[in-house]
């Protein structure tokens, strides 16, 4: 049986290598597992649409959600003000600020992409003013917003635990 998974494997590796569009590769992936594995895909379909199901991947959309209102109304500029109180006066501080920002909107939203979204369009024009490079702006920006990822609860930690069935 691993034999048949791992050719599976390798026959979507080397379509993803071609440069064959993604449905495809996994759909020439399952026909392998089928056809020359005799694995039956309607268990798996009906295990996926019970799965589907599942109130803990509700958390995932509410999340997005709630960094859509967070990025929409407002909410992230009074957050970037307020952190930018505290720390906005020491040397560096709209790059602390920036990080600081991105790990705040990312562990209220469970996202990372959230702090990149709310925080990026404010402050790399205001670290332009302040003699910053846009480049490493945008690169301070888009790397502190992966801290949301590593702060609980985020949507990966979410889908982490749900795959791997932690109660």
């Amino acid at each position: 049986m691993i034999e048949i998974a791992l050719l599976a494997v390798f026959v979507l590796v080397v379509l993803l290598t071609l440069g064959v569009p993604l449905p495809y590769c996994f759909g020439a992936g399952l026909m392998v597992m089928y056809f020359v594995g005799d694995v039956v895909m309607k268990g798996n379909m009906l295990w996926g649409f019970q799965q589907l199901g599942n109130p803990v991947l509700l958390a995932i959309p509410l999340f997005v959600l709630a960094g859509t209102i967070m990025s929409v109304s407002g909410i992230a500029a009074s957050l970037l003000n307020f952190v930018n109180i505290f720390i906005g006066h020491l040397r560096g501080g709209l790059g602390v600020v920036a990080t600081v920002s991105c790990a705040l909107i990312g562990a209220i939203s469970g996202s990372g992409l959230t702090g990149v979204a709310a925080i990026g369009p404010l402050l790399i024009p205001e670290m332009e003013k302040q003699g910053y490079p846009r480049e490493y702006a945008t690169a301070l920006i888009a790397n502190a917003s992966l801290l949301g990822l590593l702060i609980p609860p985020s949507v990966t930690m979410i889908v982490y635990g749900w795959v791997v069935d932690c109660h």
